[in-house]
């Protein structure tokens, strides 16, 4: 999910990741609105319930520390991610169904 420091814009885009790679950048499966997101910028490796970040020519950081290009780190659910000036935050769909409950420990992105 993105966030925004303005409330209507946050929220607002929900990346599904396919089984495999998923790339993000300009030139990427996904493409993040922000001209700070560059062509090849990283990837999202998921192999059934576990993902991991790879970095690639683009500046991206998981829970405040840099990955680097050929980097990998793995993603937990709430875990936020930059890339470039774009924010986000790693969510599942088993802990969609909770947040959307009021249960869970992404319910605070929901209230």
């Amino acid at each position: 999910l993105n966030l925004d420091e303005d409330e209507f814009r946050s929220r607002r885009f929900l990346y599904a990741l396919k089984e495999g790679e998923t790339t993000f950048g300009s030139d990427g499966d996904v493409r993040p609105p922000s001209f700070s997101v560059k062509k090849g910028h990283c990837k999202v490796v998921r192999e059934g319930a576990s993902c991991k970040l790879a970095g690639g020519k683009g500046e991206t950081f998981v829970m405040g520390k840099r990955v680097g290009e050929g980097e990998e780190v793995a993603l937990n659910c709430g875990d936020w991610v930059l890339m470039g000036d774009e924010p986000s935050v790693a969510t599942f769909a088993a802990s969609l169904r909770g947040a959307r409950s009021g249960r869970g420990p992404e319910a605070r992105l929901y209230r």
